[in-house]
Formats: C-alpha cells, structure tokens, sequence
C-alpha cells in the first residue's frame, strides 16, 4: 500500500499506526518528499516497510512493487489461479485468506461434504 505522509484530514504516520492494529502484514510504502534519516526511522518506526521519495521514477517504483509484490507473480503468470492457500481436497481451488478468515468460502470452493449440510 502507498501511503502519502501528508494528507489532508490525517497524516500517513497516524493512518499507519491504525491501520497496524488491525493488519500488521500488507506492505506500507511511505511515499514523501521528507527522506531525512529521521524521517526515514519514524516511517519504520511506526510500521512502514520502505520509503519511496518523491519524486520518483518509473524505475525506483518498480523495484518497490517488485521488492514487495514478488509473491503475486504466479499469479500475474497464471490469471486462472488466484493467490491464497490452496485446498487441494478440490483439484486445487484456491482459498483465499480473506474468504477462510471471513467464512465467505464460495461454495464452488468447499468440500463436496461441506456443501451438502
């Protein structure tokens, strides 16, 4: 996730820390024009995982999506297969952690026993 450090109604630091309660696992880029050491430390500090100053090129966003993206290639490869955990009790469906964690499983995804409770 992209997170600009000044905002309007609340800044990254704040929207970080809060959105850190509650997902400590997606990646939070700082993207800002403060890149002092300082600033750098507090980013991670209060969660973020990188920072990209501003401005920056094609180049320098790629290799953050790529440092931080690099798991959804198969996917990108292979549009057919969502990433997530794979139930392989169904020829492979895949499951999502969302779905699993929300119990929002798709029936087409469950157990064939599952499906007929």
């Amino acid at each position: 996730m992209a997170q600009d450090i000044l905002m309007p109604n609340m800044d990254g630091i704040s929207a970080t820390t809060q959105i850190r309660q509650f997902d400590p696992a997606t990646p939070v880029i700082s993207m800002t024009t403060n890149t002092s050491r300082a600033d750098i430390m507090r980013y991670i500090d209060t969660g973020m995982n990188d920072v990209l100053g501003k401005p920056f090129s094609k180049e320098s966003l790629m290799t953050i999506i790529q440092r931080y993206c690099s798991h959804l290639v198969d996917f990108l490869q292979n549009p057919g297969i969502a990433p997530g955990r794979v139930d392989n009790t169904q020829g492979g469906a895949t499951i999502t952690e969302e779905e699993e964690a929300a119990d929002t499983v798709p029936p087409s995804k469950r157990l064939k026993s599952e499906v007929s409770l």
